[in-house]
Order: C-alpha cells, then sequence, then structure tokens
C-alpha cells in the first residue's frame, strides 16, 4: 500500500508482527543509506496499521487496536510527533469499523463507516477537528469509500461511480 505525496513517501510493512505505517522523507534519503530515511508514522506497536494514504504532508491510516479507527498525523509538523485519533463512535455491535482504508486532501479527512448500519462516507476537518466527523454521503446503495482529486469526492454505489464538488 503506498502512497506518495511531495516529498513523502507512506507505506504499510509487516517486516514486524503487526502491520506498521512507514514514511520516509524523500529530501533526506540517500541511496548509500536508504534505511536511514525509514520512520514508522506511529510509536502504536500492539495492533496492525493499514490502508495510509497522503496528501499535503498529512497522512491518514486504519489502527486495529481501535477497531479500525481513523487516525492522522501531518508529518511536516516536529511538534506533534503523535497521531491524532479521528473517531471514536462504535457501531451496532461495538465496533467502529471503516473500510476501504481512509483519505485526505490534507484539509479534510474522509471515510466510510457503518456506525449507523449504513456504509456511509464521513468528514472531519483536520483544522477544526470534529472526533467522528460528520456525514456527506448517506445512504445504502454506497459501495466503495471516497477518493479526493481535483477537489471533488469520488465514490462508487449502485447505480454507478459518483462524485460531490468540495
Amino acid at each position: 500500500n503506498p502512497d506518495i505525496s511531495g516529498d513523502y513517501l507512506v507505506w504499510e510493512d509487516y517486516r514486524t508482527t503487526n502491520g506498521r505505517i512507514y514514511y520516509c522523507d524523500l529530501r533526506t534519503y540517500n541511496s548509500a543509506t536508504p534505511e536511514s530515511c525509514i520512520q514508522t508514522v506511529s510509536n502504536d506497536n500492539t495492533a496492525f496499521e493499514a490502508n495510509p494514504y497522503i496528501e499535503n504532508n498529512v497522512v491518514v491510516w486504519q489502527n486495529g487496536r481501535t477497531n479500525n479507527g481513523i487516525y492522522y498525523r501531518n508529518l511536516a509538523d516536529a511538534s506533534k510527533i503523535i497521531p491524532t485519533r479521528v473517531t471514536t463512535n462504535p457501531d451496532a455491535n461495538g465496533n467502529n469499523v471503516a473500510r476501504n482504508g481512509p483519505t485526505t486532501d490534507g484539509e479534510y479527512i474522509f471515510w466510510q463507516d457503518n456506525r449507523d448500519g449504513n456504509w456511509d462516507i464521513y468528514s472531519t476537518k483536520i483544522s477544526a477537528l470534529q472526533i467522528n466527523g460528520r456525514p456527506v454521503i448517506t445512504g445504502q446503495s454506497i459501495k466503495s469509500a471516497a477518493q479526493v482529486a481535483n477537489n471533488k469526492l469520488y465514490y462508487l454505489d449502485n447505480k454507478g461511480s459518483y462524485w460531490n464538488k468540495l
């Protein structure tokens, strides 16, 4: 699951027992010592981390310790090395289940979860973080999570591919 934006490369890696999210600041990459630029996004090694996505220095991912809860971290902000949790509300079964991984445009975080029984798409603005977000696309026909490109939020439902302008 690699992704790249600007000077940062992020990926999911299973070199340890649990999946972890790693990143490399390409400005510090040295081909003689390639491992020297590799760092973990989070210091949580108690559960798997998966599905990283990065845009404008903001990396988002799922963390299995919190039932696939969504987290983010701005890699360019050295003062904030601890990731921020975005979701806490469980679904009817007590799980906070997101699927297909979160996405971001660097300003907003988007994810899909089924806390209300449907796979709705939620969002929160990073600068005014609203834990658990707010629904932005709802309905029983949503099939896959959102992706952001060109100021549009793309998703797939039973009728085909759709987008909403941000």
